[in-house]
Formats: structure tokens, sequence, C-alpha cells
């Protein structure tokens, strides 16, 4: 399957708002990330990661991060793929770093992402990179993958997804792309907007572990986010977690890398918070517990990397 853009203007980010809300946005030339401080905008919200195309024409992306420099990064579409360059607002590089699947980018340095790629900046906020194809924006999937799929689009999914598919909320579902199937269909709609396209591909086992650790440490991030606001948005941390614990693929990764007792101890956790019984001590200890399984994880993608 060819994933690789035509002319440099196909290339698009995917991203999901702190709300929940998948949004995407065409990169047809050189784009900043970072905040508004950086730039000659007014300042509504500080904390508000944007993309700056131009001198003001920028784009909110809903997401709150306060760990993205105010010039964090900047991405140059190319044939290749999306350039992207970890500046930092000294132009020395980024303090929070910027992320190609879960790599680090020198600071100062250049990486290429391509179709199917992850871009984290700072600790938290994570974009996928996409296409362009006519009136869609085309969301690449590989085998090991999580998806979020709009409610509205869930009873549309093949029945070999559908299987795999678990409710994150009442407007949300996580569809787990498995490997080693002959999918009926290879592209379903997540949004009215971003069509899905799964990519099959052969990967040996190290390659499909390490690729399932880079999802859990992007899902978690996003966990983490909920959990470090002020006041913690447990029950959305919670319900994101319990989802992610009930793909038994990713549950069974986990068992190996943090042991099975710490494992069920989040869960136990998350379900104290779901129903209502959790307390102060309860949410710092699922704090703890999450960052602990970050780190865990973290190290582990690098010991597959070396």
């Amino acid at each position: 399957m060819n994933i690789q853009a035509q002319s440099p203007g196909q290339y698009v980010l995917i991203w999901t708002t702190d709300t929940g809300v998948k949004l995407s946005q065409p990169i047809t030339s050189t784009t900043w990330i970072g905040r508004p401080g950086g730039f000659n905008i007014p300042v509504e919200d500080p904390y508000m990661v944007i993309l700056v195309q131009g001198n003001k024409n920028h784009v909110k992306t809903g997401i709150h991060d306060p760990t993205v420099s105010r010039k964090h990064s900047v991405l140059e579409p190319t044939l290749e793929g999306i350039r992207v360059i970890d500046t930092g607002s000294s132009g020395k590089g980024s303090t929070n770093g910027t992320y190609i699947n879960e790599e680090r980018i020198p600071p100062g340095r250049q990486a290429i992402a391509q179709p199917g790629d992850t871009i984290r900046v700072g600790l938290y906020t994570v974009f996928k990179v996409g296409l362009k194809e006519k009136t869609r924006t085309i969301e690449l999937a590989r085998p090991g993958d999580l998806v979020t799929v709009d409610s509205k689009q869930i009873d549309k999914l093949p029945e070999d997804l559908l299987r795999t598919s678990i409710r994150l909320d009442k407007s949300r579902y996580l569809v787990y792309i498995p490997r080693n199937v002959e999918y009926t269909r290879t592209s379903f709609d997540s949004t009215s907007d971003i069509r899905v396209r799964i990519k099959p591909e052969e990967t040996t086992e190290l390659q499909y572990q390490k690729r399932i650790l880079q999802n859990i440490i992007i899902y978690l991030k996003d966990v983490q986010l909920d959990l470090n606001k002020d006041p913690p948005r447990g029950q959305q941390a919670a319900t994101k977690l319990y989802a992610l614990l009930k793909v038994n693929e990713y549950r069974m990764i986990l068992y190996e890398v943090l042991g099975r007792e710490s494992i069920d101890d989040i869960t136990t956790l998350c379900d104290l918070v779901l129903k209502g019984r959790a307390g102060e001590s309860q949410i710092k200890r699922l704090i703890i517990e999450v960052d602990a399984l970050a780190r865990a994880i973290d190290l582990k993608i690098r010991a597959l990397s070396g």
C-alpha cells in the first residue's frame, strides 16, 4: 500500500483535544508548534498549544500543556515526510523534547515523520501524521494500534474490528487493530471527516511489542495530563485507563513490564474512582502508579531500541 504523499502539501496532523474531540489540520507549509507567548498572538490562555503558519495565522489545538515551549518545534512538509526540528524558544532545543514514535530528536536536530507516525511535543501533547486525499483526511493505522472511533461510526465497523472495540465514553470507542488478521475491510470512518486506513505489515514479535509499548506510553500521556490538572480529572483518567486495560494484548504486556500485582492495583484504583469511592489519597496513589508505569515502559522501549 502506497502511503507516501504525492506532494508535500498532502500531510495532515491529527490529534484529540482535552475534551475528546478528534481534529486535523493540513501542514501545507512551514508550521511551528508552540504556545501563544512565543508569537505575536494575543494571549487568551498561555498554556494552549497552537500551530502557527506564517506570522499570526494560528490554530488552537484544544490541548493545554505547560510542558510545551513557547516555540517548541517546527514542521516542514517534504516528499519524504514531515521534517521535524526540535528548536525550542532559544533555537538550541526544547526543554521537554520532541519525539517521533517515542524516540527523542536530539535538541536542535531534525528527523522525518511519515504517515502513521506520532509526533510528541513536551510531556503530553501528541499528534499523528495523516494524509489528505481529496476532501478526506486519512489516518494510517498499523497492527497493534489503538484508534478512537466516534460512536456514530461504530455500527459501521467491519465485524472483525467490532469485536475488538471497547467503549471509552458516551461518544467514543477504542478500536484495537489486531495482528495477523485477514481484514474483511481495510478502511473505516473514525469520524465524519477522518477515515482510517489499515496498513497490514509483517513485523517480528520484538517490533510488535515495541509498537504496543509506544502506543501505551502515548495513551498514558493523555491520562497523566488529566491527573495533573488542578483539580485532577480522576473520572476521565480512570475511564481511559480502564479501557486500555481491557485490551488483552496490552494488559499481557503490561503484566510483563510492571508485574501483575501493580497492574491489578491500578485496575482496583480505577474501579474505586469510577464508582465514586476514591478520596484524595486514592487519586494520589493512582498518580504515583501511573507515573511508575510510564517510567517502566519508557525504560523497556529504550532497552528494545538499544
